[in-house]
């Protein structure tokens, strides 16, 4: 994996450019208290906290939005709704994540 990293560490860079602060902060996150979680050996599961915290933010930021007009404020909220369920499919394993 260490090989396939050095290769492409151009378009990782790349695209790491692209993504979110915000989004970039969450993933960071999430892989420090996976870690901390497996070296203490704790059964938490600190992927749901973290999602769970993520989306609050998300809604409240859309809820926020109101003032753009009723069309935009119910397109994105449609718009978290279907990522919401898509996400809870995907961790329950009823659809296959893309790898």
């Amino acid at each position: 994996m260490r090989k396939d990293a050095l290769e492409y560490a151009d378009e990782i860079v790349e695209i790491f450019g692209k993504v979110n602060r915000d989004l970039l902060l969450v993933l960071k996150t999430n892989n420090y208290l996976r870690t901390i979680d497996m070296r203490l050996g704790s059964p938490g599961n600190s992927y749901s906290v973290t999602n769970n915290i993520s989306w609050k933010v998300y809604r409240d930021e859309i809820l926020a939005r109101k003032r753009l007009g009723y069309f935009k404020f119910f397109y994105e909220l449609l718009h978290y709704y279907m990522l919401r369920i898509g996400m809870l499919l995907v961790e329950y394993g009823v659809i296959a994540g893309q790898s």
